[in-house]
């Protein structure tokens, strides 16, 4: 009886009727995907762009960057080059200060043009608004005591160093004082335009063009000089070169002046750094690249053989334009005792020199 009992609960111990078999479904791997490509850290480290951080993230930031930045290594090149030249020379003094603060004039324009690409601050905008009045105030009154020195050349009355630097400091001031009020009245700050992504300086595309009206007085200035005295052949036709520069620059400020009022409020600061960067290279190229032009700006002054034949035969007695100075015979290339007693004469030029800028203008 013990036996059959055991029998039984062993069977019913070893029935599965009471147990729930759980059937798993078979294990399936996932779909690949390959994983994000993440380029090694060598890459970030080496061949990342430096200018990234401190550049706009606009489309025309890196060709007008390239373009400011060779616009200084070429002025910078040609500032070596003319001191090298004149280290164990004596040039003469006008020519050398007037071409100098044309090369800084040009330099700034360029620098200011680079600033512009930056990303906007308070310091950034400050350059901006002060650099871009003073560096074409630079230029323009530069050429335009070029001008003046010329003319009153040509009429027989010299004009030493001394005066050419006063007249320049006089007319680069009042730039200057228009900008520092600017800034001291409108503080440089940056802020936002809704719709668009990015800070901009608070400073609008029109208020540059006003701070640029007595720029465009001297531009004009210069230009009406330069037509009036497009014969003058003294400093190997400088006068000439003036206007031609004039004549290409014009519409270089025509076009990005009206492309910087029809274009987006996120690409007007192109406009502004296009203009200061085409200025400053043309004007470079036309005033400095002839060979007349490098020899005029390493202090040598001259002109051309057969400007000089023609202005010799005037004053000899041939038909010449107008009455021919008697300051002419006294123009030699070489060492003159009468020209060098003109140029330390007391100044009894002065009372001449109202009268002249009254006149040229």
């Amino acid at each position: 009886m013990d036996r059959i009992h055991n029998a039984s609960s062993l069977a019913l111990e070893l029935s599965t009727e009471f147990f729930m078999v759980h059937h798993e479904p078979p294990l399936t791997p996932p779909p690949f995907e390959a994983p994000p490509f993440a380029p090694p850290s060598f890459i970030h480290k080496s061949f990342a762009p430096p200018l990234t951080s401190i550049l706009r993230r606009e489309v025309w930031v890196m060709p007008l960057f390239v373009l400011s930045f060779l616009t200084m290594t070429l002025i910078a090149m040609f500032e070596v080059f003319v001191l090298c030249k004149t280290w164990k020379t004596t040039p003469s003094r006008r020519h050398l200060l007037l071409g100098q603060m044309l090369l800084l004039g040009l330099f700034i324009c360029a620098a200011v043009s680079a600033v512009i690409l930056l990303e906007p601050s308070p310091l950034t905008c400050a350059v901006i608004r002060m650099g871009t009045g003073l560096g074409y105030a630079i230029v323009f009154s530069t050429l335009l005591v070029k001008c003046v020195f010329l003319i009153s050349l040509n009429t027989g009355v010299y004009l030493p160093a001394p005066y050419q630097a006063l007249l320049l400091f006089f007319a680069v001031t009042i730039q200057l004082v228009i900008g520092a009020q600017w800034l001291l009245n409108d503080p440089a700050k940056i802020s936002d335009i809704p719709g668009i992504e990015g800070s901009f300086c608070a400073t609008s595309f029109t208020s540059i063009i006003f701070s640029l009206a007595y720029s465009m007085f001297l531009m004009i200035a210069v230009t009406i000089l330069a037509i009036r005295s497009r014969n003058i052949r003294d400093n190997y036709r400088e006068i000439t070169f003036i206007g031609l520069a004039l004549y290409c620059v014009i519409p270089v400020w025509m076009g990005w002046i009206c492309s910087g009022i029809i274009v987006f409020e996120k690409n007007k600061d192109a406009c502004l750094s296009f203009g200061l960067s085409v200025s400053a290279i043309l004007i470079f190229l036309i005033m400095f690249m002839p060979k007349s032009r490098q020899l005029a700006a390493m202090g040598k002054e001259g002109m051309y053989l057969e400007d000089k034949d023609e202005k010799y035969s005037s004053v000899s007695g041939g038909v010449g334009i107008g009455a021919s100075p008697s300051f002419f015979h006294i123009k030699g290339p070489k060492y003159n005792p009468d020209r060098v007693a003109l140029m330390t004469s007391p100044p009894s030029y002065w009372p001449l020199l109202p009268v002249l800028l009254l006149s040229s203008a």
